[in-house]
């Protein structure tokens, strides 16, 4: 990866920090959310295409975007613990 888009990535994370900071939710459940894209490797379990198709779709960030836009739409609140 070069350095532009490590750059990138870095200002993305320090950014999902700050607005998380801002939010009311508890504190475990950012470094909890961090891990879950990682749940995408159960995938693996059924075969390797299922795997790669659902670690492609975990770790695509248009989705996280799409279903933010969404739940702010709707007003959608299901992780306030």
């Amino acid at each position: 990866m070069n350095k532009p888009l490590k750059i990138e990535e870095l200002g993305q994370f320090l950014l999902s920090i700050v607005l998380f900071s801002q939010l009311d939710f508890k504190g475990w459940l950012f470094p909890a959310l961090l891990l879950l894209p990682d749940l995408s490797m159960l995938g693996y379990l059924i075969n390797t295409k299922t795997g790669a198709w659902m670690s492609n779709l975990f770790h695509y960030k248009m989705l996280a975007v799409l279903l933010f836009s969404f739940g702010l739409y709707f007003n959608i609140s299901i992780l306030m613990l």
